[in-house]
This record gives C-alpha cells, structure tokens and sequence, in this order.
C-alpha cells in the first residue's frame, strides 16, 4: 500500500462518516459490494461474550439501508465446528450470512502475509462471481483492507495516529482501517 493513499485520518467515527458516506452513495446496488471482517470490526474479540464493534455495524446498516450486498471475509479457520460457532456469533447480532456470503481463511494459510493475499483474492472471488465491484472493504488490520508484507506492517503502523484511516485502493475501491 502505497501512504500517499491515505485519504482521511479522524480520531472519531463522526468525522469519518461523511466520507464514508459518500463513498457508499457513490455506489449502486448493481455494480457494487461491501466487504466486513468480523473480529474486532463487527464483534470484539473477547472470549464468552458477543459484544458488537459500533463504527463496523453503523457501516453495516449504511450499506444495508442503500441495497448494497455484503460480504463478510474473515480470517477465522474454515473448520466445521468453527464455521458452525462463527454462524452462531453473527446470528446473535442480526446477520445471516448467506454461504456464498461468507468466505472463511483456509485453516493452511496461517501468515499476515498470506492472510492479507487470501483476503484479496476473496475480494477478486466476489468481483468475478457476481461482476460487481468492491466500493468499500472495513476492518481493523491492514491486511483486512490490502495485501501488506511484514515491512509494510512497521511502516504502517507507524502512520496509526487516528482512529479510522480511510484510504484509496488500486484494486479494490476504498479501505477503512478501525483502530481499538
């Protein structure tokens, strides 16, 4: 990822939304689709508790509320008793993912790295399958938004002075990066 990218850094989700906003009105529910991650951008990571993550829900219901589809690509183990309890957690809180809406990491790939290409080549997966475009990809690391090596990683979050990073992709439309 390129920093000169980064479009918009708040300390606040408030002064994030018009522009996330306008980004979600740029697109129609024809030619475009949203992507969420689930840990710690719709649900907290917090063993025993379902607890949901409010910046990623308001984009949720943005995205639902203009007939946008939604994606959830996760880096949670494609394992039977996970995709079983992971199914559970999102019910709890309102989404019933369809299956082809869900896409879960394949228990093999296991670095930042190959994450970061996994969730891409989602990304392109949805494009090709439903011939939309991705508008909008949110989640709280950066390999949930863009492809980053290691390096990158350091250089990265060295930039996390806000809360919400929003940033211009070259493939996939904009990212919005959450930081807790």
């Amino acid at each position: 990822m390129n920093l000169a990218q980064i479009t918009h850094v708040t300390t606040g989700l408030s002064p994030m939304k018009p522009h996330v906003l306008r980004i979600l009105n740029s697109g129609s529910s024809s030619d475009h689709f949203v992507v969420l991650d689930i840990d710690d951008t719709l649900l907290v990571s917090m063993p025993g508790a379902v607890e949901t993550v409010s910046a990623g829900m308001w984009v949720l219901r943005a995205a639902v509320d203009r007939n946008l589809d939604v994606f959830i690509v996760t880096a949670r183990p494609d394992t039977p008793i996970n995709t079983r309890f992971t199914r559970r957690e999102l019910e709890a809180i309102g989404i019933f993912a369809r299956d082809d809406h869900l896409y879960m990491r394949p228990p093999h790939i296991n670095t930042p790295y190959g994450i970061s290409v996994y969730k891409s080549s989602s990304r392109d997966d949805i494009e090709e399958r439903t011939g939309k475009k991705c508008l909008l990809t949110v989640g709280d690391q950066w390999s949930d938004i863009s492809i980053v090596n290691d390096e990158q990683y350091a250089v990265l979050s060295e930039h996390e002075r806000g809360d919400y990073i929003l940033t211009r992709l070259h493939q996939h439309g904009h990212g919005l990066k959450l930081n807790r």
